[in-house]
């Protein structure tokens, strides 16, 4: 480990002041290879397995030994039917009342995943289509489900219980300033990630194409923009004498939470190539839950893009789209257990 003095600078202020940060680089082990997933995007450790998402694939889900990486089931199929997913998930969740199962978001939906293999048709689903625009959504806490929506931006959070209805809209914050028009504002504010901090105190909105990093809490009230280490130019430049979205490079392409840090992986890649690795990264940003403030940062010696961190454990596991494979990353300490 090192340590070096960087330059932090929040969306609410340019002004940059100097800190001492621990810089740790993470060396990767190649888990799993191709042809075991065709387009890795969510990791989920799941007890003795990793839960792999497939961007490419039917089924969408692989479910591999966390040891050694072996494929253990492949399942998931898209489909209409009980049992089967609308789209390819989007997101997945383990919830710390409920750690044999994994929770998976889809097409307006919630899926609760009991074992790995093919899913019975009488699995537990939430459906959140009473809100037709959701693009995201995961469980706050045991009885409350946090959603972000597409429009209109005075409904941007919306919040369910666990029977999928609507109980709360909240308005949220959205990219650049007042003098942009709302609907290239709200196209602006599309791109993102999503974490619920796992003991359901808040979540955290990470834009893929601007550097940053909205922290908000249970209620959906925006507490702090964290300290990013990096700022980008302006998403909105006049073209022609209108306003355009115009975003340089990818940002935030992932994050994962844990009960004391947000990990959100920068990639720095060039929006506008054509190499969909553009979009990965090798740089983790640790920011506190509370203040916002960046407290660590890893460098990994291989470009991923979906991870997720066991802190007990000690390992960070990732999936790469150059190779579609699956890597772990001994994290610094070796873990608790």
């Amino acid at each position: 480990m090192i340590a070096v003095a960087v330059s932090l600078a929040t969306a609410d202020s340019l002004a940059a002041i100097q800190v001492t940060l621990p810089v740790d680089t993470l060396e990767g082990e190649l888990l799993s290879r191709p042809p075991a997933i065709g387009l890795p995007g969510f990791v989920q450790p799941w007890g003795d397995h990793l839960l792999v998402s497939d961007w490419q694939g039917d089924p969408n889900l692989h479910a591999l030994d966390r040891e050694t990486g072996e494929l253990i089931v492949s399942f998931g199929r898209i489909g209409p039917g009980p049992g089967e997913f609308a789209n390819m998930p989007v997101g997945m969740q383990m919830l710390p009342h409920d750690r044999n199962a994994v929770w998976v978001f889809d097409a307006r939906r919630l899926t609760r995943i009991e074992e790995p293999g093919p899913i019975a048709s009488d699995v537990a689903v939430v459906d959140l289509t009473a809100v037709p625009t959701l693009l995201h959504a995961a469980w706050l806490d045991s009885a409350t489900i946090i959603g972000v929506n597409l429009r209109p931006p005075a409904k941007r959070f919306v919040l369910f219980d666990g029977a999928g209805n609507v109980t709360r809209t909240v308005p949220g914050v959205l990219l650049g300033h007042d003098a942009i028009p709302m609907s290239l504002r709200v196209d602006a504010s599309l791109n993102f990630s999503f974490c619920v901090n796992p003991r359901g105190t808040g979540f955290a909105v990470l834009y893929k194409t601007a550097a940053r990093v909205e922290i908000y809490d249970r209620t959906a009230k925006h507490v702090v923009d964290a300290a990013v280490p990096f700022s980008t130019g302006s998403l909105f430049d006049r073209v022609d004498g209108e306003f355009r979205f115009v975003p340089e490079r990818f940002t935030y392409s992932s994050c994962w939470a844990s009960a004391d840090g947000l990990y959100a992986l920068y990639s720095g890649g060039d929006y506008y190539s054509m190499d969909m690795n553009e979009s990965m990264g090798q740089e983790i940003h640790v920011f506190d839950w509370n203040t916002g403030g960046l407290v660590r940062q890893l460098y990994l010696d291989v470009p991923m893009l979906g991870f997720s961190v066991v802190e007990d454990s000690g390992w960070l596991y990732a999936g790469s789209l150059a190779d579609a494979g699956i890597y772990r990353f001994r994290l610094p300490g070796g873990g608790r257990e």
